[in-house]
Order: C-alpha cells, then structure tokens, then sequence
C-alpha cells in the first residue's frame, strides 16, 4: 500500500487479490506498450499493487512498480503473514457465528458437526430501525439469527372502522404480537418447506443478523435439515384469530385511554391559562 509519494506499475494487472488463486496466463508490459506515461495508471496514497497468491518465482517485476518521485513511502505485508491474518479472521468469525447459534435455545443440544455445518452457511446482515425483514403471506428470503438489536411481530387483522361520516368499512390493521431479541431466530420451517411465513418482521431497532440464505440450506445435508424442522415450529403461527382480534383491541383500548388522558391534561391546562415555557411556569 502507498504511503506517500505517487508510483507506476510496471506490468498489467499489477494487483491480484486472486479469490480462485490463479494467475493471469499473461503480463502486459506498460514500459513497452504503446501508452503514454500519462495514461498509464499512477498509483496515490492509500493505493495498493502486488499479491498474496503464492508465486512460482517471488523476485520478479510483474508486480513491480516505479516511484515518480523521492521519500516514497510503502506498507507491506507477506503472503504468509497475509494468510495468517485471514485465517485468524476466518477462524474467530467461526467461533463468533458458533456462539450465535449455541446462544439459541432450540439448538444448544444439537451435535457438534451439524451445527458446524450452519455455522459456516450463515452470514452477517445489518438493518437500520423500520426495516421489513419478513412480510406476511410471503415467503422468507433467509432464516435469520438476531445477533443484537430488537425486531417486531406483526400478524394481520381484518376489522371494522367507524369512518367521519359514520359509516363502517372493514380494513386490514396490522397488530404486534410480540418481539424477537438477542438469540431469538426465525423463518426455518418458511424456508425448509418453502412455504409463505405467518407474520410480518419488522426491525425495532438497529439490528444486526446472521443469515442463512436458500442456496446455502439447500446445500446442508439430510441430517442437519431434519434437526431443523425437528428443532423449530412456525414463527408465531399457534396465534388464532381470536388471539389476534383481542390483542388488536387491548391495543386500541390502551390507545384510546391514553388520548383521553391526554386531552383532559390540555383541557385543565388551557383552563387555567397554563402555559408552559411562559410566565411562572418557565421554569
């Protein structure tokens, strides 16, 4: 990585992350191609060139370049050192997304290697706060493990509204049915039997998850697939409508209770000519 100063690569490519570890069949030498020193790519601070791919002869200049200008600066790392590091990551990943799965109730008596298997299918997602991860009547893109944060359940509810004009007319509200937190999952019978989810998950907050996307479970061996549906029910789907209709209207009873308090406060309030921020209630 460049320091300080400005360099030119020598040969194209002159960098190689290389994800399926193999070299190009050839090199292209700048020096000798017919481009102008102003069109070949200069390389700035916080550039990078070389590789971590193991190399047949490590001297060479394909991955060389030339400064432009004196006091250049350069950090480097070895390929072994480069391999080291990755690993360790990989490793405490592993551990982390381990740890993640254990933390779950349902899956703390699970064998070692089937929870290995899950470990290593799952990866990280992260959400901002009013996030639908799971709509109702859809089926689910993932089965999610919530990391941190807190998610709300949502389930549908056909009722009856009073409008202006007096009249009713029937609507669909959506009602929360509870929460999901740290080491709560969801969405694994939606996926193994590819079948619609019962509710809507929408995040409450921040939330960041592990993931196990379709292609990947479908990959997990018979085992580990029948430890699933053996492990797990429908995310909220023993709710009855009747469970569903009487939430909706403590929900509204509570809403309604806290309205009225609150014009009754305004109502004294005005009544009194209180006026907060103002005279002897500045304070």
């Amino acid at each position: 990585m460049v320091l300080r100063g400005h360099v030119k690569p020598v040969f194209s490519p002159y960098l190689l992350a290389g994800r399926n570890g193999i070299y190009p069949e050839s090199f292209i030498s700048l020096e000798e191609s017919d481009l102008m020193d102003e069109d070949i790519t200069c390389l700035r601070v916080g550039d990078c060139f070389g590789t971590w791919l193991h190399y047949e002869e490590p001297y060479t200049k394909e991955f060389s370049v030339v400064t432009t200008e004196p006091n250049a600066e350069f950090m480097k790392i070895s390929a072994n050192d480069y391999r080291r590091v990755i690993t360790q990551i990989k490793h405490r990943e592993h551990t982390e997304k381990l740890n993640l799965l254990l933390s779950c109730e349902q899956y703390r008596m699970w064998p070692k290697q089937p929870l290995i298997s899950v470990a290593d299918s799952i990866e990280w997602i992260s959400y901002p706060p009013n996030t639908v991860l799971v709509s109702e009547g859809y089926k689910s893109p993932f089965i999610g493990f919530i990391r941190f944060g807190e998610c709300h359940v949502l389930r549908q509810v056909d009722v009856l509204v009073t409008l202006k004009n007096g009249k009713k007319e029937q609507r669909t509200k959506q009602v929360v049915m509870g929460r999901l937190g740290p080491s709560d999952s969801f969405a694994e019978i939606s996926l193994l039997l590819d079948e619609p989810v019962t509710c809507s998950i929408v995040t409450a907050s921040d939330v960041e998850l592990g993931v196990v996307r379709p292609e990947k479970l479908k990959n997990l061996d018979d085992v580990t697939q029948q430890l699933f549906r053996q492990s797990n029910t429908r995310t909220f789907g023993d709710l009855t409508k009747e469970d569903i209709q009487n939430e909706y209207l403590q929900q509204e009873l509570k809403r309604e209770w806290n309205e009225f308090k609150h014009a009754q406060v305004l109502e004294v309030i005005n009544a009194y000519g209180v006026r907060p921020g103002y005279g002897k209630w500045a304070k």
